[in-house]
């Protein structure tokens, strides 16, 4: 199936974010972040809650990307066993054009998935196929993962494909560096990439001299379009190989925020020390909420729009100064994706609007679905 598709309209990106208050989500504009040339205090954030998909269900919901103007979102429900067994997470998949309102209930996937032991993903373009995919990998076992890859174009999900490598991380989605998805793995000792076309990996070495010296890796982003890491380095290790430590064994044993950026993609020697971040709205917590931190985007004048914790955070490295932006009804987000309109059919022919009625999904009880739509008064 072909996939119809309009260019980006001429309009500036925003900043969508989910999980606010488990099933809110949010449009911010760029244009009230304040990419000037000196960070501002007093600039308020514009949020505009979006009607989307299932919003009357009762499904808390994640982003899990977006990519040409189609959005990626899970849904789940924790629901309790009647026979006192625990809960049971129910969740699915759907893919979702704001603009157009058009969105596609992804299909289950053909060998179940565990909501739970759901470690990474990543949702993007297949730009030799002109087709869309999901990819969605579970840490199986401590000698691999496993992963598999939905494809939007024949609503279908591919085989079952094992790597010997562990993610060890809770919903982590790959950054878009030169086509292919990355993530860190094996306690940061590794870069693991995926070419979304042929759904083939590969590994990338980080830098050596990050290995050898105690530095723990935060996360993996990109930077004005290049790989790069963050890493802290643990003051608390044991550098002098005599079994003592440097520090007093607290959990803020740490030094600053260092970004390493790798100049020449795929040649590990070509790695460098880009930025030092000291300041401490990002550098507090942060052996607390690694997993947490992002490099969104950087503007052209060089700062850095950076979510932490539910926050939103502009950094300017030329001076090192940063502000955290104040966000009301969105604070606590969960998660976050960069979005840019645009007119991508999923040829579904669903559509979400304010006061249409819902398709329905299965799980969901009627009655509690009225009830819920009575609570939205969006304008």
């Amino acid at each position: 199936m072909h996939l119809n598709f309009t260019p980006h309209r001429n309009i500036s990106n925003n900043l969508i974010l989910g999980g606010c208050s488990f099933d809110a989500i949010y449009s911010v504009s760029c244009d009230s972040l304040d990419f000037g040339p000196s960070l501002c205090e007093e600039n308020e954030i514009t949020l505009s809650e979006m009607w989307y998909p299932y919003i009357s269900s009762r499904y808390a919901v994640e982003l899990l990307g977006s990519c040409n103007g189609l959005v990626c979102l899970m849904y789940n429900s924790r629901r309790f066993f009647g026979n006192g067994n625990g809960f049971c997470t129910k969740f699915f998949f759907c893919i979702w054009d704001p603009a157009t309102h058009e969105y596609k209930k992804v299909r289950e996937p053909t060998n179940k998935i565990a909501f739970e032991n759901i470690g990474i993903y990543a949702f993007g373009c297949d730009h030799k196929n002109d087709d869309y995919k999901l990819v969605i990998g579970l840490d199986s076992t401590h000698t691999g993962s496993v992963v598999q890859v939905y494809t939007l174009g024949s609503d279908s999900w591919g085989s079952v494909i094992t790597i010997p490598y562990c993610f060890y991380s809770n919903r982590k989605s790959g950054v878009l560096v030169n086509g292919d998805f990355h993530w860190l793995a094996e306690q940061g000792r590794l870069i693991v990439s995926l070419d979304i076309s042929d759904e083939r990996f590969k590994v990338m070495e980080v830098p050596i001299k990050l290995r050898e010296n105690g530095h723990w890796f935060i996360t993996e982003a990109v930077l004005e379009g290049y790989l790069c890491v963050l890493v802290v380095f643990d003051t608390d290790t044991d550098d002098y190989g005599d079994g003592s430590d440097d520090g007093d064994g607290s959990d803020d044993d740490h030094g600053p925020v260092e970004v390493w950026v790798l100049q020449d993609y795929g040649v590990r020697e070509s790695w460098i020390k880009r930025y030092i971040i000291t300041h401490e709205i990002i550098a507090r917590n942060i052996m607390h909420h690694s997993f947490s931190l992002r490099f969104m985007w950087s503007s052209k004048n060089g700062q850095i729009l950076i979510t932490e914790s539910g926050k939103l955070v502009l950094y300017d490295p030329k001076d090192g100064n940063a502000i955290e932006r104040g966000m009301g009804r969105a604070r606590g987000f969960r998660s976050e994706a960069s979005y840019s309109e645009s007119l991508v059919s999923v040829n579904s022919g669903t559509y979400a609007r304010k006061g249409h009625i819902e398709e329905p999904i299965e799980t969901e009880n009627p009655k509690k679905k009225n009830m819920r739509m009575d609570r939205y008064s969006l304008q």
